[in-house]
């Protein structure tokens, strides 16, 4: 009985030193979402007042706006910026650079996708 005691009370010192690195974690994850969404919004209004729809596809061809794509884009970037303070704050290296990946991906994915829409607005 006193072995599963000691185990149970080196399980909860364990828990104890955790906490605070979990509760941050949280926190910052909280926060993330909230920014993210924020962004999001805002970047979506930019380009729905700049025009870029209509500007770019004169012609209903595309039934995704372009305004979405970049907004969601970005409030993905953001959302993973703060997955990586979040594994950061709990010491967890394999889901930083997992999510350091992605966030390279995602910027390569915009880059790409601001040089085609530049050449397709050129050629028309």
């Amino acid at each position: 009985m006193v072995m599963i005691e000691q185990a149970l009370l080196t399980l909860w010192n364990s828990f104890l030193i955790v906490l605070p690195s979990l509760l941050w974690a949280a926190i910052a994850l909280v926060a993330g979402l909230i920014i993210g969404k924020v962004a999001g919004w805002i970047i979506k209004q930019f380009l729905v007042r700049v025009k870029l729809d209509q500007y770019i596809f004169e012609k209903e061809k595309f039934k995704m706006k372009l305004s979405d794509v970049f907004a969601t884009l970005g409030r993905w970037v953001i959302y993973l910026v703060f997955v990586q303070v979040a594994a950061g704050l709990l010491g967890i290296a394999t889901v930083i650079n997992l999510v350091s990946s992605a966030i390279t991906f995602l910027a390569g994915a915009i880059e790409a996708s601001l040089i085609i829409i530049i050449g397709y607005s050129l050629a028309y």
